[in-house]
């Protein structure tokens, strides 16, 4: 079994749970094609 581990950084916006909190993984900083706007997972 692998086990990957990153820092997860995100913000509650003052409109939650109406608006989803944006999750950012800057390890992951363009290393994959679903990161966009920086390191913002794309939902």
């Amino acid at each position: 079994m692998l086990k990957y581990e990153f820092d997860v950084e995100f913000d509650i916006p003052v409109t939650y749970p109406a608006t989803a909190p944006e999750i950012t993984l800057p390890e992951l900083d363009g290393k994959t094609a679903k990161m966009y706007r920086g390191t913002f997972i794309e939902g």
